[in-house]
């Protein structure tokens, strides 16, 4: 936002971003410590920038000055941090749900299970984590649920329901709906 000519002959941390003195790269670059930096700056307005240092030396490998590359990470950062906040709000609402929630990969296999398990089935998350479903469903509804898990695969987006006994870990079966 300012002319040219109001940059010309300044240094670049009176101008932008406003600092005491040099970033921390560039002051590493001068006692010759690093080839190049790569930092993150924080500024009071919660702007972000990415900042890219470069020594250049002369043919002597005498430092000169660096060359720096500012690149705006504002946006960035705010969605990842959105991003971040929103997982754990749907880890919090799944991990404490009293339902049980089950992530199975195309093959049964068993990839995330809710705390709620050991409600439910008795058993611990590490017992059943890479372990097939069919492992543990009847024997008399295993036609049923390959024909869910394949209707599902087919149609992801879609909405299944089944109703399936699992083996509980004392042997006894629970009914639940999926």
């Amino acid at each position: 936002g300012m002319p040219a000519e109001d940059l010309i002959g300044k240094r670049y941390w009176e101008v932008f971003p406003k600092l005491d003195g040099p970033l921390p790269g560039c002051r590493s670059a001068t006692e010759g410590r690093e080839a190049s930096v790569e930092e993150e700056v924080a500024l009071p307005g919660g702007e972000a920038y990415l900042s890219r240092s470069f020594p250049i030396a002369n043919g002597r490998g005498e430092y000169l000055y660096s060359f720096h590359v500012l690149q705006d990470v504002t946006e960035r950062n705010r969605v990842r941090d959105a991003i971040e906040t929103s997982e754990r709000k749907f880890r919090s609402l799944i991990e404490n749900a009293s339902d049980l929630v089950c992530v199975i990969d195309a093959g049964g296999v068993i990839t995330y299970v809710s705390p709620s398990l050991r409600r439910l089935g008795g058993y611990e998350n590490e017992e059943v984590l890479g372990r097939n479903i069919m492992e543990f469903t009847h024997p008399e509804d295993l036609p049923a649920a390959a024909a869910a898990l394949s209707a599902l695969m087919r149609d992801p987006d879609g909405l299944h329901a089944d109703e399936i006994r699992l083996r509980h870990r004392d042997g006894s079966f629970v009914v639940l709906h999926s």
